[in-house]
């Protein structure tokens, strides 16, 4: 179609115009109908409290969870990446050792990720959740049983709890509420579903 036709003809620019504003009302409707699901999967508690533990174990990457310190050797701490010396050399010591730690926390925080964005399958959810737990359990235990052990017996210096040890445990805490709404939720779904 020429410029010259359409610009003569008020029909076609009419119908034109109009078609040009469907197409922009369909993506408005479109953007508003995902804005609304997100809204609708935030209004979640659950969400919320999976979104606190994708935080957590997102600051447990940068936050040392055992310090050691001893006037003559120095200062060591344990992050989850790996012994941290500030002594005269400082850096990563034992980095190898703590994989087992890192993976379990970049798995918990990805598994809650996930999570979230299951809303509307609540038994996933559920069992998601509870995978969830068991790797926050296996952290801690690992944490408190066998690093902080084995560094104070390695370094020979007493161990200190830093910040970082508790994270896991909020996001357990975290975890355990989030599986308390889900399947409140799931029973009230069902609930419904009788009465119909």
């Amino acid at each position: 179609m020429s410029t010259k036709y359409f610009s003569s003809h008020p029909e076609v620019q009419k119908s034109f115009l109009i078609s040009q504003q469907n197409k922009i009302s369909e993506k408005a409707s479109n953007v508003f109908h995902t804005f609304k699901k997100f809204i609708h999967m935030i209004q979640r508690i659950q969400s919320l409290y999976l979104f606190v533990v994708v935080i957590a174990c997102s600051v447990l990457l940068f936050f040392p969870m055992i310090e050691y310190v001893d006037p003559i050797k120095g200062t060591y701490k344990l992050f989850i990446t790996g012994l941290k010396s500030y002594s005269d050399l400082p850096g990563y010591l034992f980095f190898w050792q703590t994989i087992p730690i890192l993976v379990l926390d970049i798995a918990s925080l990805l598994l809650a990720l996930i999570t979230i964005f299951l809303y509307k399958k609540r038994t996933v959810q559920f069992r998601l959740v509870n995978v969830n737990v068991l790797f926050n359990i296996i952290l801690i235990g690992l944490v408190f049983l066998y690093y902080s052990r084995t560094f104070e017996n390695r370094l020979q210096i007493h161990s200190a709890y830093q910040f970082g040890i508790y994270i896991p445990l909020i996001s357990l805490v975290f975890l355990v509420l989030a599986n308390r709404a889900i399947r409140k939720d799931e029973l009230l779904v069902k609930s419904t579903d009788r009465l119909r």
